[in-house]
Formats: structure tokens, C-alpha cells, sequence
């Protein structure tokens, strides 16, 4: 199986989540992907296994992250796997290139559909503008209202930004297809039953959250949950430490 997913954190650290690393929230996520691997053994022998594909190299230059810290993320969230079932790979893995601009260039030379493509497809198809809205307000929330003369300024720039993205993100899916043609593809968003993606949960107990866009909060009753850093912390939820750093919350 094949997840385009686990890009980097939100840049937004704060207001939605802890820092730059993966913390509690990547943590369960991991293990709900390995707990789907081994329930499938029960029932297949043979087993399985979920290639994470991280889209962060994809996108960084146009959500504001640096390569550099999409490379510390993803070798950190390596180092969480709960077994071999889980594997990693990404744009590098994938590319003729070797610099992270020309990687990206090159993607978009060879696969991307044009701008005027993708507005006549989020016109006339419903998901594809689910997706174009979703991703306008991830990018308005994650931008600094200091670097525009005002919100709708800032709501236009995320607006085209998302339309970029939108297109990178099918040139990935093309890439993608074309290195794995015989791979169950899993997707972080909901999907009919007949839709040629099987949407996950990441984390089960809330509604299609991801953890690179909030903070998970271990509850008494022991549900996770994912939220915005700010609504945990102005729930009065305790901070967990691990190796010295911020890694999610708890309910006391």
C-alpha cells in the first residue's frame, strides 16, 4: 500500500501545533497504519506493507518550510516506526534530480496539469473544490497576518497558493502511479467506496485530523484526539515532555 502523506509540521507553531518535529500526534498515526498491516496478516498470510510517500519536498517552497527542515522531520518520523511494515520514501527517492527546486521542476515540467486545468476541475467536480477550499483556509490560518496590508490580501495569496498546490499535488499522484502501478493507494482524506483511493483515519478518534496540522491530546477515557495547539492549551490540558521537548497533551 501506497500513502502520500506526513509532509512536515504546520509552520503555524502556536497556534496549532508544538513544533517543527513529529511529536504524540505522528506517533499514533504510525501505529494505526501498523495495526491495519497486522490485521490484514490475520487473514493474509503473506501480509502487508505501507509505503509512506512524504509530500514535503513537494510543497515546502510554497507553504514556507525549508528543505532543510523537511529532511529533519522526515528522519525523525523514521525513527518512530513501530516496525519494518512501515517504510518511508519521497520526492528524492523518486526523481531523476538531486536539488530539491529541480526535483520540484521537474515534477511540474513532466506531470502537472495547467493552472487554467485545475480551476475548470474545481468548477465542475465537488471534491476537487472540497479539496481547493480545505487547503485555502490551511494556508490563510498558517500565514502571517504581518506580511500582508490586509486579511483579504492574505486570503487571495493563499487562494493561488492553493491552486499550486492543488497542481503539484496531481503531478505527485501521476509520479506516484507510475512508480507504483500495483499498489493499494490509502489517502488521509474520506472517499467513496468506489473511489480508486482508500481513505484512512490516521487518528481514529477524531474527524479526519492530521497530526502535521494539530496536537494530540490523550483523554481519560483513553480516546486520542487532535486539536489546534491553542484549544488544547486553553482547555487546561497538561503538557506531555519527552526527550525534553513538547510532544502532546493529556487529560488529568
Amino acid at each position: 500500500m501506497i500513502l502520500p502523506a506526513f509532509p512536515c509540521k504546520s509552520r503555524n507553531i502556536g497556534e496549532k501545533v508544538l513544533g517543527k518535529l513529529p511529536d504524540l500526534g505522528e506517533e499514533i498515526a504510525l501505529k494505526t497504519l501498523d495495526s491495519l498491516c497486522r490485521d490484514i496478516e490475520k487473514v493474509y498470510s503473506p501480509g502487508a506493507v505501507i509505503t509512506i510517500v512524504s509530500d514535503g519536498r513537494v510543497f515546502a517552497d510554497l507553504v514556507g518550510v525549508t528543505d532543510e527542515e523537511v529532511t529533519r522531520y522526515q528522519k525523525a518520523l523514521a525513527g518512530l516506526a513501530p516496525s519494518e511494515r512501515i517504510k518511508f520514501i519521497g520526492l528524492e527517492n523518486l526523481s531523476s534530480e538531486s536539488e530539491p527546486n529541480l526535483m520540484r521542476s521537474k515534477l511540474i515540467e513532466t506531470f502537472a496539469p495547467t493552472i487554467e486545468e485545475v480551476r475548470v476541475k474545481i468548477e465542475s467536480d465537488s471534491d476537487a473544490l472540497r479539496l481547493y477550499v480545505g487547503m485555502a483556509r490551511f494556508l490563510r490560518e498558517d500565514a502571517s497576518r504581518d506580511n500582508f496590508p490586509s486579511n483579504e490580501a492574505r486570503k487571495r495569496a493563499s487562494k493561488l497558493v492553493a491552486l499550486e498546490i492543488i497542481r503539484r499535488n496531481e503531478a505527485y499522484g501521476k509520479l506516484i502511479d507510475r512508480a507504483f502501478p500495483e499498489a493499494l493507494r490509502l489517502s488521509i482524506h474520506p472517499h467513496p467506496e468506489l473511489a480508486n483511493k482508500i481513505g484512512i483515519n490516521l487518528v481514529g478518534d477524531s474527524e479526519w485530523g492530521t497530526p502535521w496540522h494539530n496536537v494530540a491530546v490523550l483523554m481519560k477515557d483513553g480516546s486520542t484526539v487532535l486539536m489546534k495547539n491553542s484549544e488544547a492549551k486553553k482547555a487546561g490540558y497538561s503538557v506531555l515532555i519527552k526527550e525534553g521537548r513538547p510532544y502532546g497533551y493529556f487529560q488529568e
